[in-house]
């Protein structure tokens, strides 16, 4: 695999972000089985901390049985490994997703709720003021009150490994401000695409 590239910043314990078939690639055979949170920023600033990260979650190859998490993160900081992320969950609770926040490399659950994943999802995270929400294709899942991340203006990727071995595929990252996402809202001037073409 080949690296992200410049435009992008890694926040890793173990495992790594590539390119592969011009998708972001997550993770490494050497490294499956760890539990750690590993996040990938896009170091590029919308113009406001009210926006919204998403990616299509591509696929993803697994053997074994665990919950591994891949999504957007949003209000990503510029200097730390903090934000919050919409994560779906693969494989043996393929059935929910979860609204996070890591703060200083540290995981605090919001909300884990019911869904029915499947390969090619977009996955929303939207931030405004204190509401925090989770998007899977276009339809709100969850919201929740938080005021413990603010005025960060970055977004990225996200990749929490379980107990088996997983390298998800990510295509279609954007970010951009304001409430929109899951198909909406607008992508002018502020967007990283993967995968095109």
């Amino acid at each position: 695999d080949t690296t992200l590239g410049a435009s992008w910043s890694t926040f890793l314990t173990s495992a790594e972000f590539g390119i592969s078939s011009n998708k972001a690639i997550g993770g490494k055979a050497s490294t499956w089985g760890s539990t750690v949170i590993e996040s990938a920023r896009f170091n590029s600033d919308v113009s406001s901390a009210d926006h919204w990260a998403e990616v299509v979650i591509s696929s993803y190859v697994s053997v074994g049985s665990g919950d591994n998490w891949i999504g957007p993160i949003a209000r990503f900081s510029s200097s730390a490994h903090t934000g919050y992320y919409y994560a779906h969950i693969t494989r043996s609770s393929a059935g929910s997703n979860r609204l996070d926040k890591v703060v200083a490399g540290v995981m605090t659950s919001l909300s884990l709720v019911s869904a029915s994943n499947s390969d090619g999802d977009l996955v929303t995270c939207n931030c405004s003021g204190s509401s925090i929400s989770g998007k899977r294709n276009g339809t709100t899942q969850t919201s929740v009150t938080d005021t413990s991340i603010t005025g960060n203006t970055r977004g990225g990727l996200v990749y929490r490994s379980g107990n088996f071995a997983i390298r998800p595929l990510y295509d279609d990252f954007v970010i951009d401000d304001g409430l929109g996402g899951g198909g909406g809202g607008s992508t002018s001037g502020n967007l990283l695409l993967l995968g095109v073409g």
